[in-house]
């Protein structure tokens, strides 16, 4: 099935034509266009659609065949999935920057004069700050891990660069 991406057609008609011709009956050009909802339920609602957006366009009988801009979908699939890459990746980068933030107060209060007159005061307690310490150990390993996540993320950043310089 040919590819296209989506220039920010304003109407379905516009983007039929595109896609089709504009020269098409009124019938035909109504079946390419439930075709082409058909093949693309999110057209349903075009104002929602990206510009860049890859649209599957099916063949529609006894109307000329659909033309494809298979070079120009490649190009935005990989423009779409660096910047959707980028976006995640600040994301979890974001969030990691919180987690740590937390992670440091918490070790902080933990290691605090006041925390360790408390455990001394109350023996009972120092059971509750071996578990905290625990986890707190536990939620640093997790932040490495995404840590190392968030660089393998950025690999894949630059094997998006090096695909889209091959494919030109």
């Amino acid at each position: 099935m040919p590819i296209i991406v989506y220039k920010g057609e304003r109407k379905l008609s516009d983007l039929v034509g595109r896609v089709y011709g504009t020269d098409l009956k009124a019938v035909d050009a109504k079946r390419a266009e439930q075709a082409l909802l058909a093949a693309n339920p999110q057209l349903a609602t075009l104002r929602d659609v990206r510009e860049g957006a890859m649209l599957a366009v099916p063949q529609v009988p006894g109307v000329a065949a659909a033309r494809s801009d298979a070079p120009d979908a490649q190009q935005a699939a990989i423009a779409t999935g660096k910047d959707d890459l980028d976006a995640y990746r600040r994301r979890l980068g974001t969030r990691l920057d919180e987690d740590r933030q937390t992670i440091d107060a918490t070790a902080e209060l933990l290691k605090s004069k006041e925390a360790k007159a408390l455990a001394k005061a109350a023996p009972e307690s120092a059971a509750y700050f071996e578990r905290a310490t625990a986890a707190l150990k536990a939620r640093q390993a997790d932040a490495d891990a995404r840590a190392a996540a968030i660089k393998a993320l950025a690999k894949l950043r630059a094997d998006f660069d090096e695909l889209a310089k091959k494919l030109g």
